[in-house]
């Protein structure tokens, strides 16, 4: 008599990869098959990634927020870290040429005054300022020395992002101060003023600085 004996089957468990133009991306499943002694093996996959732990972006940063080199400027927060510079402001005027940069004012150095496109007449100047971050509110109040006269830029909502180097340093210019009430018009060139800068940010921090000068229409 003719007996026949099928043989046991191998059990095949699919395992489902999605494949992109990076390669493979994720699977499903587990891959099992019966070993010759008929026990079935199983291939392991291999343990994922702690997801709380940090890891370098493409950007050179850290998942968690810290700056890799806290001596490289601002954060992307707008503060300096542990490389936060002293805290100081300093009273300027823009440069000549394009008055986008800060130059230092000199005690008694000369203001310039242009009138600006609705008819109102002002004074250009600039400020410096160091230890804020990158975020902040600034004020620049004038005062004529020769009379009553005092005028102030209106103070700022919130802070606002500033343009600061490697070192921290921050300029902002220019920044024009109406005229407006100071002194009579035909008495503000040539008028000896005190000019205070004030800047501050939203940790609460504050300098300020005073120096004087005369407007020039030049």
């Amino acid at each position: 008599m003719l007996r026949i004996v099928r043989a046991p089957l191998p059990i095949l468990t699919l395992s489902i990869s999605i494949w992109t133009s990076s390669g493979l991306l994720a699977g499903c499943g587990t891959a099992s098959h019966r070993d010759p002694d008929g026990g079935t093996a199983t291939d392991e996959k291999k343990p994922k990634r702690d997801a709380s732990e940090p890891r370098a972006d493409a950007g050179g940063g850290r998942r968690d927020g810290s700056a890799p080199n806290a001596d490289a400027g601002p954060n992307p927060d707008g503060s300096l870290g542990d490389a936060a510079p002293e805290l100081w402001a300093r009273v300027g005027v823009p440069d000549a040429e394009t008055q986008l940069y800060f130059q230092p004012l000199e005690e008694d150095g000369p203001i310039s005054i242009r009138m600006g496109g609705q008819g109102g007449t002002h004074a250009l100047i600039a400020i410096q300022c160091a230890g804020f971050g990158n975020r902040v509110t600034h004020q620049v109040s004038m005062r004529d020395l020769d009379g009553d006269g005092e005028v102030a830029t209106l103070p700022l909502p919130r802070p606002r992002p500033v343009s600061c180097d490697e070192a921290g340093v921050c300029k902002i210019s220019p920044i024009y101060v109406l005229l407006g009430g100071l002194a009579e018009p035909e008495n503000w060139d040539g008028l000896h003023v005190e000019v205070t800068a004030t800047v501050n940010n939203a940790d609460g921090l504050e300098a300020s600085h005073t120096t004087t000068g005369y407007l020039t229409r030049d």
